[in-house]
């Protein structure tokens, strides 16, 4: 019989190649991709600039990453293999998240 955290993490991950991503490590990757600031994602996500850090860190380890781009490109390829394909416009410049 699982626990009742074993149960939550199975179903609240995103496989990600043959590694999964937490919900809330996935939806950080996700609005990194499509551009989002970082200050935009604080008060969407109603958290410290931090946590976004560590969940883009943790991410990184999980699957492997050694930067911000191999695990951008990890995502966005598995996702374009779900059918889940997201545009990137993303403008480096505006970009301040710091790993």
């Amino acid at each position: 019989m699982k626990t009742r955290f074993e149960s939550w993490r199975q179903s609240g991950r995103i496989t990600v190649g043959d590694s999964y991503l937490t919900p809330r490590e996935y939806e950080c990757i996700s609005m990194y991709i499509t551009g989002m600031k970082q200050s935009e994602m604080v008060a969407k996500l109603r958290c410290s600039d931090k946590t976004i850090n560590s969940h883009l860190r943790a991410a990184k380890i999980r699957l492997g990453a050694s930067t911000i781009h191999q695990l951008i490109a990890m995502v966005a390829a598995s996702d374009a293999l779900r059918g889940r394909g997201r545009s990137s416009n993303r403008d480096e410049s505006s970009q301040s998240v710091n790993l």
